[in-house]
């Protein structure tokens, strides 16, 4: 869910590393949708989804004050006893705030927050190297860190190429709300000396 840089990576990855899934994506811009299966990223030509009776694993990348919305185009699209749902957010407030109000979702969701980026957006600056070698900080919601969903998506970060590391919610965010401005100091200091 998202076909931006981040989501149309970790397709662009999924592809190039011929990982056999069966994979959907859903962009909030249905033309960025219908432009990833024409590149042939996707499955599905629009955001109509059949639904999916499988176990699956739902990747939201899409800004985080977007959680609700692509959720509700989602909601429908899966079957409740066999989902995952994870993220690519680096702050996990609103997440937190969407999950204390859908905790039937949150008994489900596995926070992700891949340590990658480019100073690019969007489909057409994807990247299958992009997670290689990177970090991934996953946090499990209900707390539980040797529960099998929590090793299903760090299985799925690593088969990216990523090295991944668990911790607690508030742990998360607590360090990267420090780290997370840093280089914008430094480049600051940079031009002021």
């Amino acid at each position: 869910m998202g076909l931006g840089l981040i989501g149309g990576s970790i397709l662009k990855t999924i592809k190039e590393l011929n990982i056999p899934l069966e994979v959907y994506g859903l962009d909030l811009d249905e033309e960025v949708t219908k432009k990833a299966n024409n590149i042939g990223l996707i499955n599905n030509i629009d955001n109509q989804l059949k639904k999916i009776e499988e176990d699956c694993l739902i990747v939201f990348s899409v800004p985080s004050l977007s959680i609700e919305r692509a959720f509700e185009l989602i909601e429908d699209s899966f079957n409740d006893e066999k989902v995952i749902f994870t993220d690519t957010f680096s702050s996990k407030s609103k997440l937190l705030e969407f999950l204390e109000s859908n905790t039937k979702v949150g008994e489900k969701f596995i926070m992700s927050h891949p340590i990658a980026g480019s100073e690019k957006s969007g489909l057409a600056n994807y990247n299958s190297l992009l997670f290689k070698d990177k970090l991934v900080v996953l946090s499990a919601v209900n707390g539980d860190k040797d529960n099998k969903k929590l090793n299903k998506v760090k299985n799925f970060w690593e088969l990216l190429g990523s090295k991944v590391t668990i911790l607690d919610p508030e742990e998360h965010d607590k360090v990267f709300s420090k780290t997370s401005h840093l280089p914008h100091v430094i480049a600051f200091t940079l031009m002021i000396t």
